[in-house]
């Protein structure tokens, strides 16, 4: 909403954490048998009071504050990825190098091999290997 309307503007401090922390659940409300899912007011209460509004009884909660929630969560979920991301290039590309080393390696022992093999033909002796 408008930011012209608030101040004392800062970062939440919930996120990944406190999601994780939460239990998504299936129930039936009493009275009319009506199947939902969501969350339980009392566990989420213990998580992110500011959005449980009501007393023992009628607790409600606010879905629509979860959004800002949510949203910190997935940034720093991002953040785990493109670390990982980052870290699995890296690797790739050591393992790549890694890889044409050893091609370069079998090469020139193929090489040596051959060449080996030609000094055995002139001289007529067989080398150990």
């Amino acid at each position: 909403s408008d930011s012209t309307k608030k101040y004392n503007i800062k970062n939440i401090s919930y996120g990944l954490k406190e999601i994780m922390k939460l239990r998504p659940v299936t129930y039936k409300l009493k009275g009319t048998n009506y199947q939902d899912i969501g969350f339980l007011a009392q566990e989420v209460k213990s998580i992110l009071p500011e959005i449980v509004y009501g007393e023992e009884g009628q607790m409600t909660l606010s879905y629509g504050q979860m959004t800002s929630v949510l949203t910190k969560a997935i940034q720093e979920q991002q953040k785990i990825i493109d670390n990982q991301q980052s870290e699995i290039s890296s690797l790739t590309k050591g393992f790549l190098a890694e890889q044409l080393e050893n091609e370069n390696l079998t090469a020139q022992i193929s090489l040596l091999t051959a060449k080996m093999e030609k000094l055995e033909e002139i001289f007529g002796t067989k080398a150990e290997k």
